[in-house]
């Protein structure tokens, strides 16, 4: 009978990636450096995660915290919306997290697991985004059938491109205006 997977271990590991992406980006990191880093056992770090991405794409969600958010459920699209952006707001304004989320973008474009691990973890059911618009359409507040990448730039690409072009115009930033937008943008009645 296999031993359960320590949530120590599993912590210490998350805390070395997340160290190691900050020190060497994405493109430099490496699951030995992770293992000296952490003091644990490469054979440990792979039972854990059984890819470097997997590692990167973890080491990232728990720096931003995803694993600890609710799926917000108002009632509404639009305060749905507001909850989200408001979590999310603080990631696109923190330097060492926009590193990590934009080399983990720039990566993407170079590494083909990666960019599928992006992209399916976008789209998978406890994605908040996914059971917003899907309870959106579902109380018929926006039509069914828009293509959820489409939906989920209008509603982070604001984010984004203010933290890349604008980054200090985060802290300004009329949140209840742009949810406005982007409801409307997605067809909201």
């Amino acid at each position: 009978m296999a031993r359960p997977l320590s949530n120590v271990a599993r912590g210490k590991i998350l805390a070395a990636a997340t160290e190691v992406i900050r020190q060497v980006g994405v493109q430099g990191f490496s699951i030995d450096q992770v293992a000296r880093q952490s003091g644990v056992a490469k054979t440990t770090i792979y039972r854990h995660f059984d890819s470097r991405n997997n590692l990167v794409l973890a080491a990232f969600h728990e720096a931003h915290g995803v694993h600890m958010k609710a799926v917000p459920n108002t009632g509404s699209l639009r305060d749905d919306l507001f909850e989200v952006l408001s979590t999310d707001l603080p990631t696109f304004d923190d330097r060492s997290l926009q590193a990590i989320f934009y080399g983990i973008v720039a990566a993407t474009a170079y590494d083909e697991e990666l960019r599928d691990l992006v992209a399916d973890g976008r789209l998978e059911e406890g994605n908040p985004l996914v059971a917003i618009l899907e309870r959106a359409v579902e109380r018929g507040e926006i039509p069914p059938g828009m293509d959820p990448m489409t939906a989920f730039g209008f509603i982070e690409g604001p984010l984004v491109i203010r933290s890349l072009f604008q980054p200090e115009s985060l802290a300004s930033l009329d949140l209840e205006l742009l949810v406005d937008q982007i409801a409307r943008a997605l067809g909201a009645s």
